[in-house]
């Protein structure tokens, strides 16, 4: 999606949940993203994955890397990390699945990185394959297809505490975009490296 005529045409065809790449199009061997998936399971709730996200956060603030998140638009959290496009998938999802494995290091009683549900008990899933190069995840500002119509969203750190990803729809998110802005405007800034 390049212009308004692209999101038209991709309403045309009945697309609803846009769900990019981790990489550019010009580049898809060297992601430019690196994607935390805190996706609350069983026995889970959604202020677990707030609390996760803050664990997530400290993480990345220790090591210098900005990190930007976001709701899912259903349950869960997105944490993003800009970054140069110096590496290949591979190394991209192993730095992702360093992230998770620190995480539950950190936070077993919370976090789990275990893949197989059958292992994660009640605790967040920091999914690490959404780095995969094949895997994709809600974009920003994507409508999710929920009967509530709920809106993957940028938030702003200090909004984690108190976000409610119901509060986000299609009818409340342009009224935010237009009094609060973009969270992620500076999103390509400062990319880090893993």
């Amino acid at each position: 999606v390049e212009d308004a005529a692209d999101i038209i045409e991709q309403v045309q065809l009945g697309v609803l949940d846009l769900n990019p790449w981790n990489a550019r199009i010009d580049d898809l061997d060297h992601p430019d993203e690196l994607r935390i998936d805190l996706d609350p399971g069983p026995g889970t709730n959604y202020a677990m994955a707030q609390e996760a996200a803050s664990v997530t956060k400290q993480l990345l603030d220790e090591i210098g890397i900005a990190g930007f998140i976001k709701s899912s638009g259903n349950r869960g959290l997105h944490i993003y990390v800009r970054l140069q496009p110096t590496h290949d998938s591979v190394a991209v999802r192993s730095a992702a699945v360093a992230v998770a494995r620190e995480l539950e290091r950190r936070r077993s009683d919370l976090i789990t990185a275990s893949w197989w549900k059958e292992e994660r008990g009640e605790k967040v899933f920091a999914d690490f394959n959404q780095a995969n190069r094949d895997r994709t995840m809600a974009g920003a500002y994507s409508p999710r297809p929920l009967p509530t119509a709920t809106v993957s969203t940028p938030l702003e750190w200090d909004e984690l505490e108190a976000a409610n990803p119901l509060d986000q729809t299609i009818l409340t998110v342009p009224n935010r975009l237009a009094t609060v802005g973009d969270p992620w405007q500076n999103f390509g800034d400062q990319p880090g490296t893993i």
